[in-house]
């Protein structure tokens, strides 16, 4: 499980040692750490590992594409920043599913016609930037106050998902829970074991931090 607040090059380190990407050069990683490097011009150094053309996976390369659109949107328009799309991890298939071990993280289930929901994942600071310019306050420490904002803005994420899915991908209706946020990994949330998921990552003023989406298979 991923972890996030290692940094990108750690990050990349155990993605391949995991083989989810095949080759993963350093330099490149690097040059998206450190620079305004675009995800486009990544990926013309990495070569993502494939489970072939399979409907799940083109529906999770469709759910990545929701997410980036979604967390730019909110991002712009409620904390006056650029959220830069990095690496995207999908599930497999065919593994237990485990939740994001990390140290704020907030949930937003769905139900309806996509079962699951999405997570905000980000380590504590990361979290207090973010709830700080999403409230007008600074925090130093992710308070009652900023952990509702964390939450606030799991729910924007999810909501700006679930639209598209429903307007323009030909689902039904989604429903949506109000938003639960945990603390180092201090968690109430039951999960399935045969959720699968697409976590992407971001890159911002602020730090790194990725937004997954878990969901059961649906019919496609």
């Amino acid at each position: 499980m991923l972890i996030i607040g290692e940094g990108l090059l750690s990050v990349v380190s155990r993605l391949k040692s995991g083989r989810i990407w095949e080759d993963v050069p350093e330099n490149a990683c690097k040059k998206f750490a450190n620079s305004g490097m675009s995800m486009c011009s990544l990926m013309n150094y990495i070569t993502v590992r494939r489970v072939g053309d399979s409907p799940m996976r083109e529906f999770q390369s469709k759910v990545a594409g929701l997410i980036v659109e979604s967390v730019q949107e909110i991002f712009s328009a409620y904390l006056f920043m650029d959220a830069q799309p990095g690496p995207v991890r999908m599930s497999p298939g065919g593994e237990i599913y485990r939740p994001p071990n990390t140290e704020v993280l907030a949930m937003v289930g769905y139900s309806g016609s996509l079962m699951g929901g999405m997570h905000l994942a980000a380590p504590d600071y990361v979290a207090c930037k973010l709830s700080g310019a999403f409230a007008g306050i600074e925090l130093e420490t992710l308070d009652a106050d900023g952990s509702d904002a964390f939450g606030e803005l799991a729910n924007l994420v999810a909501g700006g998902v679930q639209t598209r899915l429903m307007e323009a991908h030909g689902f039904g209706e989604i429903t949506l829970t109000p938003p639960t946020v945990s603390i180092q990994g201090q968690m109430d949330f039951v999960y399935r074991d045969d959720l699968e998921y697409v976590q992407q990552y971001f890159k911002f003023a602020g730090g790194l931090m990725f937004a997954e989406c878990f969901f059961v298979p649906p019919d496609i």
